[in-house]
């Protein structure tokens, strides 16, 4: 493996085979080579405060992603994922069930879905239900976003020096205790 910095001080690094590729050999023309110990010096050294500004509200958004992603409701004593995914399909059925309304397709009392529950039973759900889970998701990605902008805001806030200190995912749960406190 060898290594290349560029005068940004970014880190490349090409296997002997890459190496004879004409696009790599054309990138590396711009680069510097170093050492390993060299590589380890770069990646070690301390970064600016705006770097790690930067790397933590990532941090934060990957913590926004995983709740979104991991969500569960709960809708008549049963569990739902709250994800993306099953947001989408929430809504797909009830745009379809909406627009047969009116062609007299389905009637309000019909049932929209026989819905797969977390705990691997099936629920009969009609229209009613459907959008009452769909406010629910809706809520679990609204909540999950006011935490990141709550975050970053704090983030905003703290000086330079203690950047280093800053424990996202402990803020995190501190702003879940927080809502259920307030709650």
């Amino acid at each position: 493996m060898k290594y290349f910095k560029d005068d940004s001080n970014r880190v490349f690094a090409f296997s002997e085979k890459d190496l004879s590729l004409d696009f790599v050999k054309e990138r590396i023309s711009t680069l510097d080579e170093i050492t390993e110990e060299e590589k380890e010096a770069i990646i070690n050294q301390p970064k600016n405060p705006q770097q790690i500004r930067q790397s933590l509200k990532e941090e934060i958004r990957k913590l926004r992603e995983k709740e979104i992603l991991t969500a569960e409701i709960e809708y008549k004593d049963k569990k739902f994922k709250a994800d993306r995914g099953t947001a989408l399909e929430v809504n797909a059925y009830i745009n379809a069930f909406q627009r047969a309304l009116p062609l007299g397709l389905r009637q309000q009392t019909d049932i929209v879905a026989r819905w797969r529950t977390q705990d691997n039973s099936y629920i009969d759900l009609y229209l009613e239900d459907m959008i009452s889970i769909s406010l629910l998701q809706t809520q679990v990605v609204a909540t999950a976003f006011a935490k990141q902008e709550a975050l970053e805001l704090q983030l905003s806030t703290i000086q330079d020096e203690e950047l280093l200190d800053f424990d996202v995912e402990e803020f995190w749960s501190n702003v879940d205790e927080s809502a259920s406190s307030i709650s």
